[in-house]
């Protein structure tokens, strides 16, 4: 396969190890090294005697394919940076109507739950519950119940439980108003 003026060697697709190999129209070879979801090492191969020289790419995520251009290689991805704990951010716009965008972090892969609930309290709408990996996530909540009916007026929280794979618990809750 060839993308631009590299060429893959090797395999990149889905398991637990992934190893690519590309090499350029000047013969220079380059290595990725880490998993389907994530790329752990990026080095420099040296054809004389086959040795890498890492030269970056550690922690980087979502990586689908390795493409090179003349001149220096370089990779700025900023959804791939993982935060350091988790936090559930202050909703926005606060208050709002007719919708909101819920935001949060995880530091690693957890099982999380973000529920709505009004002043009594009820559970009104959950907004997530499911696996998701580690970084950065948004949710839109549109002022609608479980059975999709819009809600009233009034204060609302909305709480988050993330079950860490490493065993880490997360639970936070904030406040948030709908006006209409």
């Amino acid at each position: 396969m060839t993308t631009g003026d590299t060429t893959h060697v090797g395999r990149t697709g889905f398991g637990v190890n992934t190893v690519g190999i590309e090499f350029d129209d000047a013969g220079q070879l380059y290595g990725i090294k880490g998993t389907n979801t994530q790329v752990s090492d990026f080095f420099s191969i040296d054809k004389t005697n086959g040795t890498g020289t890492l030269i970056g790419a550690v922690g980087l995520q979502g990586l689908t394919g390795l493409a090179r251009t003349k001149g220096v290689v370089s990779v700025d991805d900023k959804s791939s940076q993982i935060p350091d704990q988790f936090a559930l951010y202050q909703n926005y716009p606060n208050p709002f109507n007719p919708s909101t965008t819920i935001k949060f972090s995880l530091p690693v892969s957890s099982n999380v739950k973000l529920q709505i609930y009004n002043l009594l309290g009820e559970v009104v709408k959950e907004v997530i519950n499911s696996n998701l990996p580690a970084g950065t996530h948004n949710f839109s909540w549109n002022a609608d119940n479980n059975n999709n009916s819009n809600v009233t007026s009034g204060i609302y929280f909305y709480r988050l439980v993330a079950d860490g794979v490493d065993g880490s618990k997360f639970i936070q809750v904030r406040k948030m108003i709908l006006l209409k």
